[in-house]
């Protein structure tokens, strides 16, 4: 696991950017009539290992594939836990990880929600992940919908693009569209930052849902029931959901978002 440690990430953020940066401001009213004041902003360093606890809490156990019943136990081995640990870790120092906060006096608001980002490029190669996490069926699907891609190399007008690694959001606070509005953040850092897109996969149906509505457009879906052992069994009995789904989002080097 020393690789991830001392792989260096070539993009770099901009100085002359603010961080940790408030992107994005929301009103969001729960089924109970609660109403939520929740910014979208950078994840500072000092919340680097609350952020790592709310995936290993949230993530690693209510997401669709990762709580499927031939997976789950995958997250149960130390190893496992200690390498994806690492891995968001090294993701998290790039500084363009955003997560969603109560937008209050609180020096230390509660997470709602949250997801990684990374900055890619088609002539870089790609985040060193230790092999501990390839040998699990949810690497294997992850792959599966990225084969034989080279989009990213003519889709976007920049080198760069930004992907994802981990979309969660606390089980409480469901229904408040955090996600969606993630997204609308993302595209403002974006633009600031001459990103010319996004690239990412999404395996639950209403992250699907919301990154559909704040303008990611479907490259490929692979279906659960179709992803088949040599046997014909299926291999992510996954209830939560149909399909994982690579998708993308265009948006405009000249300061303005365009991924409508």
């Amino acid at each position: 696991m020393e690789e991830i440690e001392s792989q260096k990430l070539l993009w770099k953020r901009p100085d002359n950017v603010p961080w940790p940066k408030v992107w994005h401001r929301f009103e969001a009213k729960s089924k109970s009539g609660q109403i939520y004041q929740i910014k979208i902003q950078d994840i500072p360093e000092d919340r680097f290992d609350d952020v790592l606890d709310f995936l290993a809490r949230e993530f690693d156990k209510n997401e669709p594939i990762s709580s499927c019943s031939t997976v789950a136990h995958i997250f149960e081995d130390e190893n496992v836990r200690l390498a994806l640990r690492k891995v968001r870790r090294k993701i998290l120092e790039q500084r363009l990880s955003l997560f969603a906060v109560l937008d209050n006096n609180d020096p230390i608001p509660e997470i709602m929600g949250l997801e990684l980002h990374l900055v890619e490029s088609h002539d870089e190669p790609p985040i060193k992940v230790p092999s501990v996490l390839y040998e699990n069926l949810v690497m294997e699907i992850v792959h599966a919908v990225h084969e034989q891609d080279d989009v990213s190399s003519t889709l976007f007008e920049t080198k760069e693009y930004i992907s994802d690694f981990n979309l969660s959001v606390a089980a409480k606070y469901y229904g408040l569209e955090i996600s969606y509005h993630i997204y609308v953040a993302l595209s403002k850092m974006a633009a600031t930052f001459n990103i010319g897109g996004a690239l990412m996969t999404f395996s639950s149906r209403f992250a699907q849902r919301s990154a559909e509505k704040a303008g990611f457009k479907l490259i490929k879906e692979l279906k659960f029931q179709d992803f088949r052992d040599k046997d014909g069994n299926i291999k992510l009995p996954v209830e939560q959901a149909e399909s994982i789904k690579l998708m993308y989002a265009k948006y405009s080097v000249c300061g303005n978002p365009n991924n409508k």
